[in-house]
């Protein structure tokens, strides 16, 4: 009531306002997001494929050789992929401007979740 007295707006105009923005933390959102995307796309692959390898003859042994590569593939693209969202939500921390409050803790937590995939050696951090 007393922002909407204060700043003599409706209560829907004043909810409507955007709460800040942060080009640099837009960006590492769609970043992540590209790499979210690519993630979600290799796990309905592999899970698409393990059904598929449960069948006997041919097609099973197709499954299971096409999951093999899936599974050694190397992963440089995605690691990239991951290093530049990773530098994303570094320079957006570094800024910090007019960003929504919990915005980087959630872009942060998300790139958490994403250094899951990668591995150990590599930087990754465990899944459990």
């Amino acid at each position: 009531e007393f922002l909407v007295f204060s700043y003599e707006v409706d209560v829907q105009e004043l909810l409507a306002r955007p709460q800040g923005t942060n080009e640099a933390l837009e960006k590492a959102q769609r970043r992540l997001k590209e790499v979210q995307d690519e993630i979600a796309k290799i796990e309905n692959k592999k899970a698409d494929l393990e059904k598929k390898a449960q069948k006997p003859g041919v097609k099973g042994s197709m499954a299971k050789n096409e999951l093999e590569q899936l599974l050694t593939a190397d992963p440089t693209d995605f690691n990239r992929a991951l290093i530049s969202a990773e530098a994303a939500v570094r320079a957006a921390a570094k800024l910090k401007g007019d960003s929504p409050a919990g915005a980087l803790w959630w872009v942060e937590r998300e790139l958490t979740e994403l250094k899951k995939y990668k591995p150990q050696s590599k930087g990754g951090i465990s899944r459990h």
